[in-house]
């Protein structure tokens, strides 16, 4: 009777580690995915999905994944077996980010406004790409001090002369660092969507925040962004005129497809009207703004809410 008790005991303790082990490895996948590949587009857009849908949904995936993992793990789970499997998980979740960067920057270097609409739909995405630009800035931002710092020369009374103040200043290897690390953070700024260029264009009035070569560069974000031209630019001005092509060339008889100028929110082309021939200025909104705008702003108002709660 005790050795059957004793048995019976140890397979019950058996069958509660095994399944505390599959849960865990359960939940970590679970997190490893959300970390990786970001909320669905129905989860960004929340406000038009019933909250009820994301705990059936958690529901349904952690059950399909216990019953997934219990047949593929053995009987006798070992912590050896969960930190294979978490290495694992972790392996493959690093190699498809590392694809997926690779990827978008070689979109990015043809057209730097490709990956809005992911970022937006995806806000893992953009955050390891705005993690990645942070860590970049770090010696564009403390190498120039440092090599003022130990090279900087004093006058007669015994004063540091400011580095800027050198004749020979734009020679001189702190300007280069500064010059390329505020091409770096406008180029990433243009790179995150709209609502960080607008950002940029903020700090880009603020000299007393940033060095001259960063406020220099992010100046560019207020009327120099990669516009669409050709056949983009036919097709924007198409969705966006009443009665698209046809009302579009009813109301005008000529249309310059290579744009003006070119901001976040639209670009700026010229025409001609067909009834009086005068030569007009028409402003395109850029494909899906609003659609991005509404996902970062439901992004920025989450985060902001999650702060006030700790702020008290």
């Amino acid at each position: 009777k005790n050795d059957s008790s004793f048995l019976f005991g140890r397979k019950e303790q058996t069958r509660k580690r095994n399944f505390v082990a599959t849960t865990i490895t359960a939940l970590l996948f679970l997190a490893l995915k959300r970390v990786c590949f970001g909320p669905s587009l129905a989860w960004a857009t929340s406000s038009s999905v019933p909250q009820m849908s994301r705990t059936s949904l958690a529901r349904i995936s952690i059950q399909s994944l216990l019953g997934y993992l219990s047949n593929i793990f053995p009987d006798q789970i070992t912590l050896r077996t969960i930190k294979k499997a978490i290495l694992s998980m972790i392996a493959i979740a690093s190699l498809i980010i590392l694809k997926e960067n690779l990827s978008a920057s070689r979109r990015q270097k043809i057209d730097a406004t490709s990956e809005w609409g992911m970022y937006a739909e995806r806000p893992s995405a953009r955050g390891l790409a705005l993690t990645i630009l942070l860590v970049r800035l770090i010696p564009y931002v403390i190498l120039p001090g440092l090599i003022e710092k130990y090279t900087s020369k004093t006058d007669e009374n015994g004063k540091t002369i400011p580095y800027d103040s050198n004749p020979n200043y734009l020679d001189s290897r702190p300007h280069k660092l500064r010059k390329r690390g505020g091409e770096i953070f406008s180029e990433g700024l243009l790179r995150l969507g709209p609502l960080y260029i607008k950002i940029g264009q903020i700090l880009s009035c603020r000299e007393n925040l940033f060095p001259k070569e960063w406020v220099t560069s992010m100046e560019r974000l207020q009327d120099r962004v990669p516009a669409k031209s050709g056949k983009e630019a036919w097709d924007l001005v198409y969705s966006a005129c009443p009665g698209g092509k046809v009302g579009f060339h009813r109301v005008f008889s000529d249309f310059d497809d290579v744009p003006l100028a070119a901001a976040s929110l639209g670009q700026v082309h010229k025409a001609r009207l067909r009834e009086t021939g005068d030569a007009v200025a028409i402003k395109i909104q850029r494909a899906s703004l609003k659609e991005i705008y509404d996902k970062d702003l439901d992004l920025m108002s989450r985060i902001a809410s999650f702060v006030d709660k700790f702020g008290g």
